[in-house]
């Protein structure tokens, strides 16, 4: 899976996870523009961004997450419970 899928969905697990689902909750959360969140989840290609590195970083460390998380594939044992 490339960085960019990965990153996209642990970014949908983490919403669905923490936030029920809910993508205003989880920018309030963060601080972030729902725009540009969901710029990232979109699944069209003609609208759709993706999470850098550095988004990546400070998301993590907002909500407490280990460094890198969101670069780990969906069987990564770190990510259970989380």
């Amino acid at each position: 899976m490339s960085i960019k899928l990965c990153r996209k969905e642990n970014l949908k697990k983490i919403i669905f996870d923490r936030f029920d689902g809910n993508n205003a909750e989880f920018c309030r959360a963060i601080g972030k523009n729902a725009n540009g969140i969901n710029l990232i989840l979109t699944n069209n290609p003609s609208h759709q961004r993706t999470m850098g590195e550095s988004m990546a970083r400070e998301i993590e460390s907002i909500l407490h997450l280990p460094i890198g998380f969101f670069d780990r594939g969906s069987n990564d044992p770190l990510k259970d419970g989380v």
